[in-house]
């Protein structure tokens, strides 16, 4: 019982760093932060759900709506929130993978990608052929929102505390998969493996693209820990049990944020007092 306890703690200590991130751009540009909570919360289940990114726009909205700020400002700040999030990921999960797991990785992710490679191919090529379709059909738009956002002033943004609160975000997602592991996992295993491979596994499925990292985030942490003698019964409990407190929590939030959101913006479009 504690480690599932465990487990939506540093569930939820990802949920609220993004809004720690975004409640400092804010600030620093002088925007109202009273909506900000909600609006992240909500776009944050479209996010998680929608596929190729199809939540970012929703976010852009209702960060747009609920900051006061326009499109192009939000989609400046979006960008480069976007930026540091990746390379701060990269920052971490790359010399875990190089130092910790670069010995036989390549073999063992080739074993068992054997039988999803015509998948992974079909998937590759249905979503560039979606991008190709999109960018040609909103080009026009695409290039006036490129030109706006080149007229954004976003140098006051200072990314060393915003780039902590990724670290510590990343880290949660270390320590979620131990307590998986403890939770589902009878047979014990050192720890530190576990922590490391839930971090490079995570940001595999992040960088993959496919919505939640379906299938890419498993394939990655199966690779990473195939030595450490876990069973397909309990792989498959730690890769639900992930999903599905991740899932139940985002909605759980998202929804009511929703809500209250709506409510919010439309009957209080005057208030800009901060939380």
């Amino acid at each position: 019982m504690s480690a599932v306890l465990a487990l939506v703690g540093f569930i939820l200590i990802h949920v609220a760093a993004e809004p720690m991130r975004w409640r400092l751009y804010l600030r620093q540009v002088n925007a109202p932060t009273k909506n900000l909570t909600p609006a992240m919360l909500a776009s944050a289940a479209a996010s998680y759900l929608a596929p190729f990114k199809l939540g970012i726009p929703i976010r852009i909205v209702l960060l747009s709506r609920a900051t006061k700020l326009g499109g192009a400002s939000i989609s400046a700040l979006t960008a480069a929130d976007s930026l540091l999030l990746i390379l701060t990921w990269i920052a971490v999960a790359f010399p875990l993978w190089i130092f910790y797991f670069s010995g036989d990785l390549m073999a063992v992710v080739q074993q068992l990608a054997a039988g999803t490679e015509v998948g992974l191919i079909v998937t590759a090529i249905t979503g560039i052929a979606l991008f190709g379709v999109v960018a040609i059909v909103l080009k026009p738009r695409i290039q006036r929102a490129i030109n706006r956002m080149r007229a954004v002033d976003i140098r006051a943004l200072r990314p060393a505390l915003p780039a902590i609160i990724t670290f510590v975000d990343i880290g949660s997602y270390g320590f979620r998969h131990i307590a998986l592991i403890g939770a589902f996992v009878q047979t014990p295993h050192d720890l530190l493996p576990i922590f490391c491979a839930g971090i490079v596994a995570t940001f595999v499925g992040m960088a993959s693209g496919i919505p939640m990292g379906l299938g890419s985030y498993e394939l990655a942490f199966v690779a990473l820990t195939h030595s450490m003698g876990m069973t397909a019964t309990e792989y498959a409990a730690v890769f639900s049990a992930n999903r599905g407190f991740s899932i139940a929590i985002t909605l759980g939030l998202g929804i009511p944020a929703a809500a209250r959101l709506g409510i919010s913006l439309r009957n209080k479009r005057g208030d800009t007092t901060r939380e």
